[in-house]
């Protein structure tokens, strides 16, 4: 494996999504870090218990509803979702206390169905409710926003470096490199040229276990781009 599955994209995107939009009984509601899930895969979602939503959901019910949560590039670049997360299941309200000094009601969302719609290129995937709880979420998915941050801020000049360990013809005419997404099996660039992008994998050696490992994995691919480009250069 190469790269994420389904399932793990998807847990990935709920783990790093401060916000999620709730529908339900033909109503919206859109909640900005007002959910958690357990270890079952059900959601916890907070709402005002003056919401209409709030109002609404009874511990009685079991109502059919949806949640949208959308994967969004951190860093400014043309077509930023990197994709988009429906979950189908069903809505209660809970009986569970609401957190201690606040006045929420507590919804629960058990899901039914996930599907997955990943980058613009993919067929949307259906992921089983049972196969998403059982997943991990990628191990530097609540980080990658910020780590991808650094590097643009404070690394651009490593950027270009990455860019050179892809196949010279990948890169003819390309006028941007932009880094899309990171997790534990690499880093994906976001080639663009006039009028049209297309993205490229720079894997790592070996997947990334542990937060921690993310600097030295870095490291070895810029090292390898350096490598490569001095061989490039004794051969002209």
């Amino acid at each position: 494996m190469s790269e994420p599955t389904a399932a793990e994209r998807a847990k990935s995107i709920i783990a790093a999504s401060a916000s999620l939009t709730l529908t339900c009984a033909g109503r919206r509601a859109h909640l900005v870090d007002r959910h958690s899930l357990d270890p079952t895969g059900h959601f916890a979602l907070r709402v005002p218990p003056d919401s209409a939503m709030g109002r609404q959901v009874t511990t009685a019910d079991d109502l059919a509803a949806m949640i949208e949560l959308t994967d969004l590039a951190p860093i400014a670049m043309r077509h930023r979702q990197r994709g988009q997360l429906v979950i189908i299941g069903g809505l209660s309200a809970s009986t569970a206390p609401p957190p201690s000094g606040s006045a929420d009601r507590v919804l629960w969302f058990v899901p039914v169905m996930a599907r997955l719609t990943d980058e613009p290129d993919r067929a949307a995937v259906d992921i089983e409710a049972d196969v998403l709880a059982a997943t991990a979420p990628d191990p530097i998915a609540d980080q990658e926003a910020d780590l991808l941050c650094h590097l643009v801020g404070r690394h651009p000049e490593a950027i270009d470096r990455l860019a050179r360990l892809l196949p010279d013809r990948d890169l003819l005419g390309v006028q941007a490199v932009i880094p899309l997404r990171l997790d534990r099996f690499g880093i994906v660039l976001r080639l663009q040229w006039p009028g049209r992008d297309r993205d490229a994998r720079v894997p790592f050696r070996e997947p990334i276990g542990h937060p921690d490992e993310i600097a030295d994995r870095m490291r070895d691919l810029l090292d390898a781009a350096t490598c490569r480009r001095r061989h490039s250069r004794r051969q002209r």
